[in-house]
């Protein structure tokens, strides 16, 4: 557990940051829980401006969340501003966006093919939607397979485009230079990071409004909380394997900047 000790002492020295990150996403999940409820949906106006509130909050917290790992590899325990965050993250925040939407639509086909091979064991006459209230665990069965069948991307390429500060195609090419069988902590904290999102969908929807908000709130919590511990421990992977990426435009030395941020 060397790494991930090492992680929580990182993240816990540059707690003002994490707190931000952290917070901003809390306030969009708030955001929207509000926005969902019957009485502001009558309220359109009130609506709307909830709703652009929460898209500028995630997509604000995203590229501070970017800028942070991007700096902690650069910098380690380093703390820095808010703004040195956004200028760092804005440069990766698109070519995360490209590599949604490539892996997005593999996402879907493989949940739709686990729901068929899934359905062979169920009445063959249930919808998608029926499966989530009749049979829960095959419903979960349905992400539950794709998250693990694309698991190598989902954790290393966004580690390798920010420690390389490559595009979307070029860490994928690098991508077969990472052995997830020498990352052991890393694939150890991406399942908990999804059993904790299977976990939280499974919950029954809570009908008073304190406990909705209670509910959007501790989730949020605990999941940005996980997904940044294992974005670190994917970039302190990747940093691990001194592989050498020909286009650094923030430092001549690559080799040093590795070395750096695993010490730190």
């Amino acid at each position: 557990m060397t790494e991930t000790k090492k992680t929580l002492q990182l993240l816990n020295t540059r707690y003002q940051e994490v707190a931000l990150i952290i917070g901003l996403n809390v306030l969009a999940a708030i955001a929207t829980k509000i926005v969902h409820t019957p009485e502001q949906r009558s309220i359109a106006p009130l609506a709307v401006l909830l709703l652009i509130f929460t898209v500028a909050t995630a997509i604000i917290s995203t590229i501070l969340n970017y800028g942070f790992q991007r700096t902690t590899f650069l910098e380690g325990k380093k703390h820095q501003q808010p703004l040195v965050l956004l200028k760092t993250g804005s440069r990766f925040f698109w070519r995360m966006v490209k590599f949604g939407i490539l892996l997005v639509p593999a996402y879907i086909i493989l949940v739709w093919l686990t729901f068929l091979a899934t359905k062979q064991f169920l009445p063959s006459d249930i919808t998608f939607d029926e499966i989530r209230t009749q049979f829960p665990f095959a419903y979960q069965l349905c992400f539950a397979i794709p998250t693990i069948i694309l698991i190598k991307p989902l954790t290393l390429m966004p580690a390798i485009i920010i420690v390389f500060n490559c595009r979307v195609l070029e860490s994928w090419h690098t991508l077969k230079y990472c052995k997830l069988a020498q990352a052991r902590e890393l694939v150890t904290g991406f399942c908990i990071m999804a059993t904790l999102g299977f976990l939280w969908t499974s919950l029954p929807e809570e009908s008073q409004t304190s406990a909705k908000y209670v509910m959007a709130v501790i989730p949020t919590f605990v999941n940005q909380l996980a997904s940044l511990t294992v974005a670190i421990l994917a970039i302190r992977f990747v940093a691990s394997l001194n592989l050498v990426y020909d286009d650094q435009q923030d430092s001549p030395d690559t080799h040093d900047l590795l070395k750096d941020s695993l010490e730190n």
